[in-house]
């Protein structure tokens, strides 16, 4: 980029980016990274995230995309087996982004993999998130404003290219011995067990909790909403991330009231 490129204009770039193991059976292969120039701090801005989208575009025949310039109305990205296309998004720009996945995947097909931004990000709220997967998401940096202002509204992948190994019997004893070693780790047997919300209260302590948009840095009721009470009230099972021994991911459950929800 030149110095001074506006984040929010054309100028400035997104490039999605997988990693030489992403979507082999090397444990936690499934993450990707995205990077722009912040529009939140101005400065470099990189945000990963994990589900199975990472995978899906290496599938799909590519390492990486790299977004530039801006549409003149709003469109989608379609990677397929190889081979990409730009099409017409007017139908779907304001919808969430639960909403813009369901409509792409009914209108190409369920092998699909959707990276979308929702309202927030289309209206170039500076903190606004990509998700994939629907509940995975490039989260910090603002990414999201960026893909807003350049109309991208999503990126849906798909292909079945196989990844070729030099040495395919090293690769996997390579690959078991780093899973081995995660499933001996006392992180990864507390994620198994609380997910990410392992570190609330220790960051509650520390006043890093960012308790009403860091208004203050910890949270009064911060033992009902940590680890071991959304084991005990709302959990119902675990999801992981591709290839991954760990499935910090939590599937809950609240059965009454205003916020009744499954997922």
């Amino acid at each position: 980029l030149e110095k001074g490129v506006d984040p929010l204009g054309p100028d400035n770039k997104i490039i999605y980016m997988t990693g030489p193991l992403t979507g082999t059976i090397s444990p936690s292969s499934g993450r990707f990274s995205a990077v722009t120039k912040s529009p939140l701090t101005g400065l470099w801005g990189e945000a990963n995230s994990g589900g199975q989208w990472g995978r899906d575009l290496k599938r799909a025949g590519f390492d990486g995309i790299i977004i530039e310039g801006v549409a003149p109305r709003p469109v989608y990205l379609v990677v397929d087996h190889g081979k990409a296309e730009l099409r017409d998004a007017e139908g779907i720009w304001g919808t969430s982004v639960a909403e813009t996945t369901k409509s792409i995947k009914d209108a190409l097909g369920k092998r699909f993999n959707v990276s979308c931004i929702g309202v927030a990000g289309e209206n170039l709220v500076r903190y606004s998130a990509i998700l994939n997967d629907v509940h995975r998401a490039l989260g910090r940096c603002g990414l999201g404003a960026v893909m807003g202002s350049k109309r991208l509204k999503a990126i849906a992948v798909a292909g079945n290219q196989k990844f070729t190994l030099a040495d395919r019997e090293a690769f996997r004893e390579a690959a078991k011995r780093a899973s081995d070693f995660a499933n001996e780790s006392l992180l990864k047997m507390t994620l198994e067990v609380y997910g990410t919300a392992m570190v609330l209260d220790l960051v509650n302590v520390k006043g890093g909790f960012p308790t009403r948009n860091w208004q203050s840095g910890t949270c009064s009721y911060a033992d009902a909403i940590n680890g071991p009470a959304i084991n005990e009230k709302i959990l119902v099972g675990r999801k992981a991330c591709f290839a991954c021994p760990i499935a910090c991911g939590r599937v809950i459950e609240v059965k009454s009231g205003k916020y009744a929800c499954q997922g």
